[in-house]
């Protein structure tokens, strides 16, 4: 008898322990997109990150000493909108451009974090060709950040 129940106790642990395979994420997987915007004569400076979870603004004119900052949950349409039009082979490709910032101008950085942990990282890459071709990439991400400064500059309007 009390192999009999040794022998359903064992059973019944078997099966009810099903072991679950962890989720494996592809390396080429976007993580965060950082965007930062500097320079010109009043020291002005925005940056903007999106990871899946969270989409934050921050920005500050140092000659007044004046900011704004936000933060907010990453839509999920958004999101999917970045991963599926990054292309990691035109990423490689990107090329930074000349600086503006020795005439009072203002540059402009991007750093697009990979899950495994790949940066790629580049400033004032406008003229690039291939930031051209993954320009609904980055249309995307600056359209989000546009959106959060909307609710920074017109909080009244966006409130129920």
């Amino acid at each position: 008898m009390k192999r009999i129940i040794y022998l359903v106790i064992m059973l019944v642990t078997c099966f009810a322990c099903k072991s679950q395979q962890p989720k494996t994420v592809s390396k080429n997987k976007l993580y965060k997109v950082e965007y930062s915007n500097y320079g010109g004569m009043n020291g002005w400076e925005e940056s903007f990150m999106i990871t899946q979870e969270n989409s934050s603004y921050h920005s500050i004119i140092r000659r007044t000493n004046t900011s704004a900052k936000e933060l907010e949950k990453t839509p999920e349409v958004v999101w999917k909108k970045l991963e599926s039009t990054l292309d990691i082979h035109l990423l490689e490709k990107i090329k930074s451009g000349e600086s503006k910032r020795l005439y009072d101008g203002k540059d402009t950085k991007y750093k697009i974090v990979l899950c495994s942990g790949k940066e790629y990282s580049f400033i004032n890459p406008q003229d690039s060709e291939e930031y051209q071709k993954m320009s609904e990439f980055f249309s995307t991400l600056l359209d989000s950040k546009n959106k959060i400064l909307i609710k920074i500059n017109n909080p009244k309007k966006l409130k129920p």
